[in-house]
This record gives C-alpha cells, sequence and structure tokens, in this order.
C-alpha cells in the first residue's frame, strides 16, 4: 500500500445530508483527498436529479439520529444508494453511509445492528453496478461538558473532535480500501458503547464500563 492509493484527485464526490459536524467532516475529507466535492440537502437532489446520479462517490450522511427515526434515515439511504447505482456502471465507484448516532450502551447497539445489516444488503445489491458499500456509525460532538470516569469506570476517549470523523471517511472512499464492501466501522472513542450517566451534582457526564447489566 502507498500513499497514493488514499489520493482522489479528479473525482466526482457528493456529500448528501443536513448541514452538521458530519457533512463539513466528510467535505473536508473529500477535499483535502484532492476530490471535486459538491454538497447538497436530501431535497436539493430530489430537485435536481443528476449530482448523485454522476458522481463517482457518494457520502450520505445521517446527523443526529434518534432511535425513533433511524428506520426513515434508513430508507433515505437505500434511495439515495439505488439513485447512485443507477447512474452508471463503472467500476471502482464508492458509496458510504455515516450515520451520527444520538444514543449510547444497548440502543447504541441496536441502532449499529440496523445499520450493519443494511449496508451489508446494499454491498450485495449494488456489487453488479460496480459499486461498494461501507459505513461509519459515529459520535455525536456533544454540547454537554465532556465525559468523565468514575470509581474504577472504564476511562473513555475525549468527546469526539471537529476532524475526528476525517480520516475514517477518506480510508474508505479510496482505493486503499478497495476490497472492503458491507463493512461498518465505528468512530466514537468507546462513547457509543458505554453506559452514560448525566450527574446533575457534578453537572457532567459519567462513563461506566459499558451498558448496564439486566
Amino acid at each position: 500500500m502507498t500513499l497514493d492509493q488514499f489520493l482522489l484527485t479528479g473525482r466526482r464526490a457528493v456529500v448528501s445530508g443536513p448541514d452538521g459536524s458530519t457533512v463539513r467532516d466528510a467535505f473536508s475529507a473529500l477535499f483535502d483527498g484532492g476530490a471535486n466535492v459538491v454538497v447538497v440537502g436530501w431535497e436539493d437532489r430530489m430537485r435536481t436529479p443528476g449530482f448523485i446520479e454522476q458522481a463517482d462517490i457518494l457520502v450520505h450522511c445521517s446527523a443526529q439520529v434518534l432511535p425513533q427515526a433511524l428506520e426513515s434515515e434508513l430508507e433515505r439511504l437505500v434511495d439515495a444508494a439505488r439513485a447512485f447505482a443507477l447512474g452508471r456502471s463503472q467500476p471502482g465507484r464508492v458509496l458510504l453511509a455515516v450515520v451520527e448516532a444520538r444514543v449510547t450502551g444497548s440502543g447504541a447497539a441496536e441502532a449499529e445492528s440496523e445499520v450493519g445489516i443494511t449496508i451489508r444488503r446494499l454491498a450485495l445489491e449494488l456489487a453488479v453496478a460496480g459499486v461498494r458499500a461501507n459505513a461509519i456509525v459515529v459520535a455525536p460532538i456533544p454540547s454537554a461538558p465532556r465525559i468523565s470516569s468514575r470509581d474504577g469506570a472504564r476511562q473513555s476517549g475525549s468527546s469526539r473532535g471537529i476532524h475526528d470523523l476525517t480520516g475514517a471517511v477518506l480510508f474508505l472512499t479510496s482505493d486503499a480500501a478497495s476490497f472492503l464492501s458491507g463493512e461498518l466501522l465505528r468512530v466514537d472513542g468507546e462513547l457509543l458503547g458505554a453506559h452514560v450517566e448525566f450527574e446533575p451534582s457534578r453537572g457532567r457526564l459519567v462513563c461506566f464500563g459499558g451498558p448496564p447489566l439486566g
């Protein structure tokens, strides 16, 4: 593997989704990799056909997804993926789903499972069109205080920074990941897999070692 495999020079990329940190991180990764990048909202895509269909790379972002909204967000992903695949049949095209989850512990595990099932099905469906499909589940950038630990709890990673997602996006959209499809990558600093509680007396979040038992 060489560093050239991470370059996206000359490729047309579309970042689809609501304005937010995931869209900005995805744009930064693709732009820094050398791609020609366009950001479109979901409504823009519906009004202006051709953006997604003619792209080499589609990064579809779903920001701040609550459990009750996950099903509709995944339906949106599937619609965008099928439009992307039908645009033109050319090997090497890439679909990347970035889902920002607002839940932790067992809720995050369930959301991650649903995203994983969806992306594996899409990978099989889109393979005939030369598209490889992968997903990232990412912890949100919190507006609340940073996470701490107590009483022997696991020392979790610090809150996600504004550029912590870019490396994962660049890797999965580049030729460095050309043999990966149907995979899910978690970018969360162990936050999504942890059991997190807010302590009013301390005014901060406290992270325990994992989902609560029972």
